[in-house]
């Protein structure tokens, strides 16, 4: 049997269990009238405050949770900023150091380790931020030390095809590289 079909034959019943079910219900469950007094106004002012400290709180926790989240993204920010920053000291620093260490191998005549000095120069120069004035100081130091040893002409040719990599690279950093091909010109 289709249950629109049983709907259909016995709509006069069901209605019927439906006031009994709910005439039972009240009969059992008695409703007062609601009257007002001194009593009932001060628990509806209660309930009341209750309701305004429940919003008041769950705002609080939504303020809190945005704080948190702007307190996160601005750490997120400063950290990458503070990483940034020694990621560019640090390159500053190496550069530094080869600097220090190219012409210490220079003076003890270590030509070939001079050239290794200046790929790894040329490396940090390619990775700074600062890669102009890096490449500058070590235009204006290769210029100085071969004025002053001439060690060009002394390097082997495995050396020289290096060297020569290196100046060709540090050509693209400089605003002036005139002198630097003034010193190197023949060889390149």
């Amino acid at each position: 049997m289709e249950r629109g079909s049983f709907v259909k034959e016995n709509w006069l019943s069901i209605i019927a269990l439906i006031v009994s079910i709910v005439a039972i219900f009240l009969v059992y469950i008695r409703v007062d009238p609601f009257v007002f007094t001194n009593e009932s106004m001060i628990g509806g002012v209660i309930g009341l405050m209750g309701v305004c400290a429940a919003f008041m709180v769950a705002s609080q926790i939504m303020g809190l949770r945005t704080s948190k989240n702007q307190i996160q993204y601005m750490i997120n920010i400063e950290s990458m900023r503070l990483r940034e920053m020694s990621v560019k000291h640090t390159l500053l620093s190496l550069f530094k150091i080869e600097e220090k260490n190219a012409q210490y191998v220079l003076q003890s005549s270590d030509f070939s380790a001079f050239v290794r000095a200046v790929g790894v120069m040329v490396c940090y120069i390619k990775e700074s931020e600062n890669s102009i004035g890096q490449a500058e100081n070590l235009n204006l130091m290769l210029i100085h030390e071969e004025n002053k040893h001439h060690f060009y002409q002394t390097l082997s040719s495995d050396d020289k095809q290096r060297f020569d990599d290196c100046i060709y690279t540090l050509i693209k950093y400089l605003n002036n590289p005139k002198a630097l091909l003034r010193i190197f010109r023949d060889d390149l």
